[in-house]
């Protein structure tokens, strides 16, 4: 009987892959997860310290004080008129008109004080036109007097069925010029006195209520 001989082919056993292990994560995946969350700490610790800076910037600073608050009075003197009309306007043409002077009052001296005149039509022209014409004229006094245009806060107001100007001023910025435009008689300073203020408006006819 023959025997028959078997060779192992050379490439033998090299098809066949042995089963890799799982690789256990390295030195420089956990180092550089260590980073993350060092510098994650960072981050938070940083946003923390800047709300309290912030937080106690904003706080409200007490004060104790054994010191009394001067019970300090104000009143007002509202003084108006629907037949005065105002001197320095060139344009009227209407009928119907009011003005009407607001005082501010601390311990009866004067704080500020508002002039407000309003003049009605029946026509959009008449207003636009009383508006032009008035707006121009007061510069014109204005600058007659060394001011500068629209002084004393002057607002011109076109509404729909009048035309309106405001003139307004602290008692500070008041002098013997502003007596003119606030329909002030006599000479010497702007008086700030209620009584005094309140006699000058009665005598050109206006009606004075103090609240």
């Amino acid at each position: 009987m023959e025997e028959k001989l078997y060779f192992k082919p050379a490439s033998y056993g090299k098809g066949i892959k042995k089963k890799e292990k799982p690789e256990k994560p390295g030195k420089n995946e956990k180092d550089e997860k260590s980073h993350r969350i060092r510098n994650l700490a960072l981050f938070l610790t940083l946003v923390v310290v800047i709300v309290l800076v912030v937080l106690w910037l904003l706080r409200g600073k007490t004060t104790n004080t054994n010191e009394k608050i001067p019970n300090v009075k104000s009143t007002a003197l509202s003084c108006s008129s629907n037949s005065f009309a105002y001197p320095l306007f060139r344009y009227d043409n209407t009928d119907s008109r009011n003005l009407e002077v607001r005082m501010i009052f601390s311990e009866d001296e004067l704080k500020s004080i508002s002039l407000e005149y309003t003049l009605f039509y029946d026509s959009a022209e008449a207003i636009k036109a009383s508006e032009a014409h008035n707006h121009a004229e007061m510069n014109f006094n204005f600058s007659r007097s060394g001011l500068s245009p629209d002084h004393y806060n002057a607002k011109y107001t076109v509404l729909s069925d009048s035309m309106r100007m405001n003139l307004y001023s602290v008692a500070n910025k008041l002098d013997e010029t502003a007596k003119l435009y606030f329909l002030i008689d006599g000479d010497g300073a702007f008086p700030t006195g209620k009584s005094t203020l309140k006699k000058n408006y009665e005598m050109k006819g206006f009606i004075c209520k103090t609240t």
